[in-house]
C-alpha cells in the first residue's frame, strides 16, 4: 500500500472511531459534570476545572454541540461541583444574566466566571487565604502607634 493511501485510510479510520462529534461532546460534559467536588481554596484544582470547561467549552462550539452542555440540568451538575462560596456567587451572576440581561446562563457565563475565580484563587501575591493568620491584637495596636 502507498503511504498516501494507507495514510488516508488510518485518518478515516480513526475518524469513524474516535471523532464522532455525540461521542466528544458526551465524554466532554460527562467529565465536567460527574467529577469530584472542588475543596474551597483548593486553587490548582479550580484551575484545571477552569481549563476543562474552557476546552469542553471551545471543542463543543467548533463541532456545533454546546446544547449537550447548555441544558439546566447538566449546567446544575457542573456547578454543584464548586465549592460551596462559589455556588452562592454564581447564583447572583446567574440571577442577574436571567433578570437583568433578558436571556439564558450559558456554557460561556460559566466558563467566565469559574476562570476569574480560578485567576483569583491562584494569584501570585494572596493565592491561598486559608492558611493566612489574622494579625493579633498586639499587632494591630503596634501599627496604629508609629
Amino acid at each position: 500500500m502507498r503511504e498516501e493511501v494507507g495514510y488516508r485510510e488510518a485518518q478515516d479510520f480513526l475518524k469513524k472511531r474516535y471523532g464522532q462529534s455525540y461521542r466528544i461532546a458526551t465524554v466532554y460534559v460527562d467529565k465536567l459534570a460527574k467529577g469530584p467536588a472542588i475543596k474551597a481554596e483548593d486553587g490548582d484544582a479550580l484551575r484545571r476545572f477552569s481549563t476543562l470547561l474552557t476546552s469542553c467549552k471551545n471543542t463543543l462550539k467548533e463541532i456545533s454541540y454546546l446544547n449537550k452542555v447548555e441544558n439546566p440540568d447538566t449546567l446544575k451538575a457542573i456547578v454543584s461541583r464548586l465549592p460551596y462560596g462559589l455556588r452562592k456567587k454564581w447564583r447572583d451572576v446567574a440571577d442577574n444574566v436571567t433578570e437583568n440581561q433578558g436571556r439564558e446562563v450559558t456554557i460561556e457565563d460559566l466558563s467566565a466566571f469559574v476562570t476569574a475565580k480560578a485567576r483569583a484563587a491562584t494569584h501570585v501575591i494572596v493565592g491561598d487565604i486559608s492558611s493566612h493568620s489574622l494579625p493579633s491584637q498586639g499587632a494591630l495596636k503596634q501599627n496604629r502607634n508609629p
